[in-house]
C-alpha cells in the first residue's frame, strides 16, 4: 500500500469537521482492504501485523485518554 493520503489543516470548526470526517471515510477505505487473513500475518521482516499495530495504539493511547 503505497497510496498516500492527503488533506488540507483545516482553520475553523466546521473545516475540522469536514476533514474528520474525510480522513474516517479514507481509513475505512484503507482497512477495508485488509483480508481477515492479511490483517493478522506477521509480516516477512517480522515486525507487527496490522492487528498488532492497532492492539499497540490501543494500549498507548489509552492512558492518555484515560487522563483527559
Amino acid at each position: 500500500m503505497t497510496e498516500r493520503l492527503f488533506y488540507n489543516v483545516p482553520q475553523t470548526r466546521d473545516e475540522i469537521v469536514e476533514s474528520l470526517g474525510q480522513v474516517r471515510v479514507q481509513g475505512a477505505v484503507l482497512w477495508e482492504r485488509f483480508t481477515e487473513q492479511s490483517f493478522f500475518a506477521l509480516p516477512p521482516d517480522g515486525g507487527w501485523s496490522p492487528a498488532g499495530n492497532i492492539q499497540h495504539l490501543l494500549k498507548s493511547t489509552s492512558p492518555v485518554t484515560t487522563a483527559l
